[in-house]
């Protein structure tokens, strides 16, 4: 997963026929050149610069909502416009297949949950443009990295993977939360809550 989510460039504004802005450009990692190329060019309507597209990826309880919220309060704090986002997003039609699968209510092959996990990006992606063509940043709690890494980890080829990524809006920034998983295997990972008694399990 390190090696998908790396940095993929610094946000520079989207001015129409500015070579500065062109030859500024943050390269990405693969995933959405035809996205970066096409947005290059836009315009602001409110003459102001758009918002950025922040990623924070990393293992599972290293810390990405709790970074993400520290982030929101800060870039708020400085008075700009932001929001949170997290995928997969469940409240989506698609995320609600997806919120079965994970709760174990539904069974699917590895190949049709990583697409509707795609889907599920790219059900958000008008929206996405749209805020971020507003001036609004998002701070995204995982993204397109996510799905690659747990599906290629299952055994699926990369590019095969990558595919449905292709045309989404690149990250003006990736941020992965390098924590290593002995040091992760060492948190509580359960609490049951009962009357008389708590019960905590730790992953050895």
């Amino acid at each position: 997963m390190t090696a998908l989510a790396r940095l993929a460039g610094r946000a520079v504004p989207w001015i129409r026929g500015s070579s500065t802005a062109a030859a500024a450009a943050p390269r990405g990692v693969g995933l959405f050149p035809q996205r970066r190329t096409a947005f290059q060019g836009a315009r602001m309507e409110n003459g102001g610069g758009r918002g950025a597209l922040i990623v924070l990826e990393g293992l599972d309880r290293s810390g990405k909502t709790s970074q993400c919220a520290r982030l929101l309060s800060f870039l708020q704090g400085k008075g700009c416009l932001a929001e949170a986002w997290r995928f997969p997003d469940r409240e989506t039609s698609v995320g609600k297949m997806i919120s079965a699968y994970l709760a174990n209510e539904s069974q699917l092959d590895d190949r049709t949950i990583h697409l509707l996990f795609s889907a599920n990006r790219w059900e958000k992606r008008n929206l996405m443009e749209s805020k971020l063509l507003g001036g609004t940043t998002l701070v995204v709690d995982r993204y397109s990295y996510s799905g690659l890494a747990f599906s290629a980890a299952k055994g699926l080829e990369i590019e095969w993977c990558k595919a449905p990524e292709v045309g989404l809006l690149a990250p003006d920034l990736v941020i992965y939360l390098d924590v290593q998983p002995e040091f992760l295997c060492t948190v509580v990972v359960m609490v049951t809550m009962g009357p008389l008694s708590n019960q905590i399990t730790i992953c050895k």
